[in-house]
């Protein structure tokens, strides 16, 4: 069994696409089918196919979400063939997402008053965005006003 390449990096809210050959079983062993270990919390494997018959190969789609946290987690591939299991290791490297001021701007909105080392915190990746989103900054209506 061999992978298409040992590890990956990708951003957290990101996939990594990985190529996993087989060699053929012998021939009472059955399909192939393959699953992965060491996943980080908030990932999943996606396998296509999914199940083998016989040696070839198939690739996995490791899916990280936005909660993902960063750090290198050790993973293995794995094809299971009747009571035959190989596996082969794969370092997955999490790293956290660039925010841009047009991230910002979507957040906030161009009405949102913020500091600029609020602003300058949350695109470095401290802490939360540094306002509230731009629904609470509407003004609202009181039943006393004239419209």
């Amino acid at each position: 069994m061999s992978a298409s390449s040992g590890s990956a990096t990708v951003k957290a809210g990101g996939t990594a696409t990985v190529r996993v050959a087989v060699g053929g079983p012998g021939r009472d062993s059955g399909p192939v089918t393959f699953d992965a270990t060491g996943l980080p919390p908030h990932t999943s494997d996606t396998w296509r196919p999914q199940r083998i018959a016989g040696g070839g190969g198939t690739t996995v789609h490791l899916t990280t979400s936005p909660r993902t946290r960063p750090g290198a987690y050790q993973v293995l591939l794995r094809a299971t063939a009747g009571l035959d299991s190989r596996s082969v290791p794969f370092t997955l490297t999490v790293v956290r997402p660039q925010r841009s001021p047009a991230d910002l701007l979507a957040h906030v909105g161009l009405g949102g008053i913020v500091t600029v080392g609020r602003i300058v915190g949350w695109l470095a990746g401290r802490g939360g965005p540094p306002g509230p989103p731009a629904e609470s900054l509407r003004p609202t209506r009181r039943d006393d006003e004239r419209v």
